[in-house]
C-alpha cells in the first residue's frame, strides 16, 4: 500500500508542476503495478481492519457489561488487577466507552430507554 501511496503522491506532484507527459508516463507506470498488482492483499487487509474494529467494538461492551470473558480481555491489557482499576476509573469519570450513551442503559428496561431518547416507538395498528 505504501508504494501506491508514493507514486500517487509523484503523480499528483508532477501534474501540479505541470511537468511533461513523458516524465508523468514514466512514474504513472509503476504506480498502476502498484495499484492493482496488490489488489488482492488490500482486500485481505480492508477485511482485517473490519475483524479488528468489530473485535474493539465487541470488547468496548464487554467492559460495559462486565463479561467474565478473560481471554478476550487480556488481549487488551493482560494484568487483571491493573486491567480492572483502569476500567474502574474510566468507568467513574465517565470516559472512553463509558462516555458513550449506551454505558448508561445497563439496568434500564427497553421502554425507559425510548422514553429518555429521540427514538419512538412505532405503534401498528392491525
Amino acid at each position: 500500500m505504501r508504494p501506491t501511496c508514493i507514486a500517487l503522491l509523484v503523480l499528483y506532484t508532477c501534474w501540479r508542476r505541470q511537468v511533461r507527459a513523458a516524465l508523468l508516463a514514466f512514474y504513472a507506470v509503476p504506480m498502476f503495478y502498484f495499484m492493482f498488482s496488490t489488489a488482492r492483499q488490500q482486500l485481505v487487509m480492508a477485511e482485517d481492519w473490519a475483524d479488528y474494529f468489530r473485535a474493539t467494538d465487541a470488547l468496548g461492551a464487554a467492559f460495559l457489561l462486565d463479561v467474565p470473558d478473560e481471554e478476550m480481555l487480556s488481549r487488551i491489557w493482560p494484568v487483571r488487577i491493573e486491567r480492572e482499576e483502569r476500567v474502574a476509573f474510566l468507568r467513574k469519570n465517565g470516559l472512553a466507552m463509558f462516555h458513550e450513551s449506551r454505558a448508561s442503559w445497563i439496568g434500564k428496561s427497553v421502554a425507559d430507554l425510548l422514553r429518555s431518547s429521540r427514538i419512538r416507538p412505532v405503534h401498528r395498528r392491525n
